[in-house]
């Protein structure tokens, strides 16, 4: 006999708490205006407003099926999210390699004028000493003598870069 009562005690203990269970889990939202004009949400409205009380909501939790299905979104848009955030790394990596290409390109070209005004220079200083070689005057000729006309033409294509 006492296993009996057990047996009921138990059935009866397990048909409790799976209503417990089912009324904790699943529900109505209640919406309704109180005398101070403030609207109010509720799982169960007081007594004076429950005629008045708009069905706002209806919830329950969410089944393992649910929650899986939101779990892959929520891995989605992590994704998603972790994708957008690599290619704008990508993209801003890019970006500063460029510009950093640019600066490097802009010195050598600079360092590439400067040289090439220290050869213009060198050649200009070159040229100026032939033609003043060419220019002295030398003894006993009046008037230039082919060396030093030579010279002046030499000097000449030394300024063009000849």
């Amino acid at each position: 006999m006492s296993q009996k009562i057990i047996t009921v005690t138990l059935l009866c203990l397990g048909i409790i708490a799976y209503v417990f269970l089912q009324e904790t889990s699943a529900g109505t939202l209640y919406q309704y205006v109180d005398k101070n004009g403030v609207v109010c949400f509720t799982d169960t409205p007081p007594e004076k407003y429950e005629k008045k009380a708009k069905t706002s909501i209806k919830y329950r939790d969410p089944t393992p099926q649910e929650i899986a299905q939101q779990e892959a979104q929520e891995r989605q848009r992590r994704q998603m999210r972790q994708m957008n955030e690599d290619r704008e790394r990508a993209a801003r990596e890019s970006i500063e390699r460029q510009g950093e290409q640019r600066r490097q390109q802009m010195d050598r070209n600079r360092e590439f004028q400067r040289e090439q005004e220290r050869e213009s220079q060198r050649r200009q200083e070159s040229a100026d000493r032939l033609e003043a070689e060419a220019r002295k005057p030398i003894s006993g000729s009046h008037g230039m003598t082919k060396s030093q006309r030579d010279m002046l033409i030499e000097a000449e294509r030394i300024r063009l870069g000849q």
